[in-house]
């Protein structure tokens, strides 16, 4: 079951703010408003909405139409008059559980004064919040983490109660890549612990890039980079062009932690790693050779015979490089070095 859905084109902000509401006790595939979000502040005026006991699927239409409210009076004071309109965001996104109502509100506005700002905070900004069922709305901002510079990819937040409470937690994606090999992201999983929205206790040191159910067990999965993250950079530019795909996962438990090293996480890595490769010649095959090497000073020494150190010099001189030059020979040198999660096989 994969719960990291693919992006679709953007849709009209009524139309994604009248999709409705689900309870969600697996993943859910509710779509947010391709048309409303990015970070997060609370829905403005929101309070009261559960001031009383409410029947589930009762309380996100009222969230949503409130939602919709504060953003179409956010747009005609910035918008009114210019050919400006913000891309994918996602305010408006709703979806309960008996416990309550998780949502996406509009970002703080109060530094804005002009209308790119306000595409920018609404694409790349937003507040989380948790509606109880009884109770006022609480709500959270994550931190700063897009530089509002490209384009954004936004996974469809999905609720999924891990640590079987009775509240489940909240996962929210955005990806954002730009011009000179930037990249950015905002992934995190919340949970609604002692009256407040943090991130989950078992997931927070983690480093999650995305999410998926990798094993079929109904219980999503998040895909790592285990600490192998180094990027490459042009000679002198400063500019990544090279950034490390994850190839690990942390294996959704029944307790609600995850674990690294279990079998269905060895089962992950062997996808990609399914033996000592044959030769070396990615950062990825040093990794993958260190993953299953049983003499692992003779698989070092095949890593480090496996290349010559690029020569920025050379390269900004317009000089041939040295025979066997690679970019990431030395980061192929640092992979195999690096402890991985386990061994295999």
């Amino acid at each position: 079951m994969s719960i990291a859905l693919p992006d679709k084109s953007s849709l009209a902000l009524v139309a994604a703010l009248s999709i409705g509401c689900r309870h969600t006790s697996q993943p859910t595939e509710v779509r947010p408003d391709p048309a409303v979000i990015a970070s997060a502040q609370p829905v403005s005026s929101a309070s009261g909405i559960a001031s009383s006991a409410m029947p589930v699927a009762a309380m996100c239409p009222a969230i949503t139409a409130e939602a919709k409210r504060a953003y179409e009076v956010a747009a005609k004071k910035f918008l009114s008059g210019t050919s400006t309109s913000p891309g994918k965001t996602m305010v408006g996104w709703c979806a309960e559980s008996p416990a309550g109502a998780w949502s996406i509100g509009m970002p703080d506005l109060t530094t804005i004064t002009e209308p790119y700002d306000f595409v920018y905070a609404v694409e790349g900004r937003f507040s989380i919040v948790f509606t109880p069922r009884v109770g006022a709305p609480v709500r959270h901002v994550p931190k700063e983490a897009l530089a509002n510079y490209g384009a954004r990819a936004f996974k469809d937040p999905w609720t999924f109660d891990f640590d079987g409470d009775g509240v489940p937690e909240l996962w929210v994606e955005v990806h954002e890549e730009g011009e000179e090999g930037h990249h950015a992201r905002l992934v995190d999983l919340f949970a609604f612990k002692g009256g407040a929205i943090v991130s989950y206790a078992p997931a927070a040191t983690i480093g999650a890039h995305t999410s998926r159910d990798v094993d079929g067990d109904g219980r999503p999965d998040l895909i790592v980079h285990a600490g192998y993250t180094e990027e490459l950079e042009s000679c002198g530019a400063g500019f990544p062009y090279d950034a490390p795909e994850p190839r690990f996962v942390a294996h959704s438990l029944p307790d609600g932690t995850f674990s690294m090293v279990d079998a269905a996480a060895k089962s992950f890595a062997t996808k990609t790693c399914p033996a000592p490769p044959a030769t070396i010649g990615s950062s990825y095959d040093a990794m993958c050779a260190r993953l299953w090497a049983k003499d692992v000073a003779k698989e070092r020494a095949r890593v480090v015979a496996s290349c010559v150190a690029w020569s920025c010099t050379a390269a900004n001189a317009g000089t041939p490089q040295k025979k066997g030059a690679a970019e990431d020979c030395e980061r192929r040198v640092r992979f195999f070095d690096r402890k991985p999660p386990f061994t295999l096989p």
